[in-house]
């Protein structure tokens, strides 16, 4: 709640690639790392499975 981090390290994006870093190194925050697309796209069902022009 007050917009700091548990641990030391944290995983993070950088340049498409998941590195482990501190937490002093870190300007923005999402939901996960691993995160590709956005929360609401990510609702679609079977969104890997269905032609991505109609998905987006």
């Amino acid at each position: 709640d007050d917009g700091s981090f548990n641990t030391d390290t944290i995983m993070a994006r950088a340049q498409s690639e998941n590195i482990e870093t501190s937490a002093d190194r870190i300007d923005y925050m999402d939901v996960s790392p691993k995160q590709v697309v956005a929360v609401a796209t990510a609702c679609i069902p079977f969104l890997e499975n269905d032609d991505s022009n109609r998905a987006l």
